[in-house]
């Protein structure tokens, strides 16, 4: 098993809950929860693409 498939696993986890949850919460009026899924999303994007 090689630590790869897991990091890409732990990306898309990452992403879905960051933009799930932003939209959740643009449903809601709530902007500080946007932002902070927001940031959720793109560190799960980043680690999908090897950067973190």
């Amino acid at each position: 098993m090689s630590g790869r498939t897991s990091d890409k696993r732990f990306g898309a986890g990452m992403l879905l809950i960051g933009v799930s949850g932003a939209l959740w919460n643009v449903y809601n009026e709530r902007i500080v929860g946007v932002v902070l899924f927001m940031l959720i999303g793109v560190i799960g994007l980043l680690s999908l693409l090897g950067k973190v």
